[in-house]
């Protein structure tokens, strides 16, 4: 089953709901980028961002803002998907702004996280919350020191 994300095929038996959440990036003037329309995270024009989104099909799951005064340039999401014989297979969502604060989504089983930053003794013990390291179109906003710190 293709679960409308390109290069993911998924049997119907193995189909998580996490598999069918995608971003939204909503813009100052009104209009969006959706992931399920084809976008990727590269296109996201952070500048103008006025809000981000994790859509599950008819519903918004989680929504974040730049911080007053800030755009969205230092907007952070993965998608995260591990295997393991214990759990099985997961699907979580690292969201959030260089510098915190931070989510970590688990849609499956609702849940959510919230760190101020990655150096806290508890982002520390928790795998899904370890820094992704910056992507090239990152790059020019922010380093791996912006997510570790609070700025």
């Amino acid at each position: 089953m293709s679960t409308g994300l390109r290069g993911i095929n998924i049997p119907p038996g193995d189909l998580l709901q996490a598999d069918l959440v995608t971003w939204e990036a909503r813009y100052t003037d009104g209009s969006v980028l959706r992931e399920r329309e084809g976008a990727v995270y590269a296109q996201i024009e952070r500048n103008r961002l006025a809000s981000f989104c994790l859509v599950a099909p008819g519903e918004v799951i989680a929504e974040i803002w730049p911080r007053a005064g800030c755009n969205g340039t230092r907007l952070v999401y993965r998608r995260r998907s591990s295997v393991s014989v214990k759990h099985g297979r997961s699907v979580v969502f690292f969201l959030g702004w260089a510098g915190g604060p931070y989510f970590v989504i688990r849609p499956d089983s609702g849940t959510y996280t919230e760190y101020d930053t990655l150096m806290s003794d508890v982002a520390r013990n928790d795998p899904d919350a370890m820094p992704p390291s910056p992507l090239p179109e990152e790059g020019e906003y922010f380093t791996l020191d912006d997510l570790l710190t609070n700025k």
